[in-house]
């Protein structure tokens, strides 16, 4: 609603919106990407309600260094 009425407000109206008849371009991007948002809510509204609030939070990532202790021997020797 806000993108049909900030462009109504900028353009005009034949360009937000378009005839009764044939909706304009600007119109039908506007209903895709409010669909668009909605089903994206949905989705996180989902996984939500399956693991908890938490599951929005940062994950714990584990990494682990391979080799580093053959280099570490390495530079000892030298």
């Amino acid at each position: 609603m806000l993108l049909l009425y900030y462009g109504t407000i900028w353009v005009s109206k034949e360009f937000a919106i378009g005839s009764d008849d044939h909706p304009s371009a600007f119109h039908m991007g506007a209903g895709i990407a409010v669909f668009i948002v909605a089903l994206v809510c949905m989705l996180v509204l989902v996984e939500v309600l399956k693991r908890g609030p938490k599951s929005l939070g940062r994950k714990r990532v584990r990494s682990r260094i391979v080799g580093e202790s053959a280099e570490k021997r390495e530079d000892a020797a030298e």
